[in-house]
């Protein structure tokens, strides 16, 4: 069966199928033909999304490559992206060469699409579980909500909804001294329900802190468990390696959940090197589970700023890497395509 054709916009709010070149993605730096079986059709809020400064790439059967196309029937073209629910795992990213000049793309995870049929079908799959669906979330905005009315909330919410739990998502250090005061008011009323808090964790002090207040579980962001490419994304937060295991062995220390977000991009997840410093790094902290997030961001700006282009080209691609994970590490969930 032949694969889907190429998707391309004007630049107008236009998507026009180019039926002489099938789609192609990009799992690192290189075009390559999606697998049929990982093809799915758009999920509902599935975004359509135009990539300015670069030009799209689609395989040409007759010439038994990949080219570029940076126009079409006379009209300049681009390339387009789907950007998929947060609940598909990205397989391949659309295939494009980027040009000198062009501007940063917003934080999205940008998912190869195409048209087949009529129909738009992108690359994605492996259903991942977030773990915040578990229970019945209350997500407490410590920036915008008055102290007191996030607290009665909070209590409110804990002592009345089935399985309540409240959360905090900070980047900040400079809010952990109000997160802290108000999960301690909280427990000072409630001892119901789950308090949880996502952290970069790069303060083993102000995690210890948190625990000692009364949060029940810490969801830390990763992106990699290779020290020297951690180190290159938080950098600019001030965060580091040895600051990731000492907040982590902190939480386990005060007997409270810890639950690893691992942010996927292929190309670097899939890396064998990478699947054996996760593997090591799990089977180190032995956290409570691993979740699995996509990395949303500029793929160029993230793999120029974590040198990923100086890696061998020994990537295993995600579907492979998918079975890897479930056979070594067991607290990680991954369902069917």
């Amino acid at each position: 069966m032949a694969l889907p054709n190429l998707i391309v916009a004007d630049g107008m709010g236009n998507f026009i199928e180019v039926p002489e070149l099938s789609m192609a993605g990009m799992n690192f730096i290189r075009p390559v033909a999606p697998v049929e079986s990982l093809l799915l059709p758009l999920p509902p809020v599935t975004q359509l999304v135009v990539l300015p400064g670069r030009v799209a790439m689609g395989y040409d059967p007759e010439l038994n490559k990949f080219v570029q196309v940076r126009e079409y029937q006379g009209r300049p073209v681009y390339p387009v992206s789907a950007v998929l629910p947060h609940n598909y795992l990205q397989i391949l990213r659309p295939a494009y060469s980027t040009l000198l000049d062009a501007p940063r793309l917003a934080p999205n995870t940008y998912s190869a699409v195409g048209i087949a049929d009529g129909r738009f079908v992108a690359s994605g799959g492996f259903s991942v579980n977030d773990t915040t669906a578990e229970r019945n979330f209350l997500l407490i905005n410590h920036l915008t909500d008055a102290r007191e009315r996030s607290i009665d909330r909070a209590v409110s919410h804990l002592n009345n909804a089935a399985n309540g739990a409240v959360r905090f998502v900070t980047e900040n250090r400079s809010h952990a001294g109000q997160i802290t005061e108000i999960v301690a008011a909280i427990r000072e009323q409630t001892s119901e329900g789950i308090i949880q808090i996502d952290s970069n964790a790069g303060n083993a002090d102000i995690a210890r802190q948190w625990c000692a207040a009364g949060a029940d579980r810490l969801r830390v962001r990763i992106n990699s468990a290779q020290e020297s490419f951690y180190n290159r994304y938080f950098a600019e937060l001030g965060y580091t390696f040895p600051d990731l295991i000492q907040t982590l062995e902190g939480i386990a220390a005060a007997h409270k959940e810890t639950e690893i977000a691992y942010l996927v991009f292929p190309g670097l997840t899939d890396h064998p090197d990478e699947l054996s410093a996760i593997t090591e790094l799990v089977g180190t902290i032995n956290p409570n589970r691993v979740v699995l997030e996509n990395m949303a961001i500029d793929p160029d700006w993230y793999m120029d700023e974590l040198r990923l282009f100086h890696l061998p080209r020994t990537q295993l691609g995600i579907p492979e890497w998918v079975q890897n994970i479930r056979q070594k590490l067991k607290k990680v969930f991954i369902g069917d395509v």
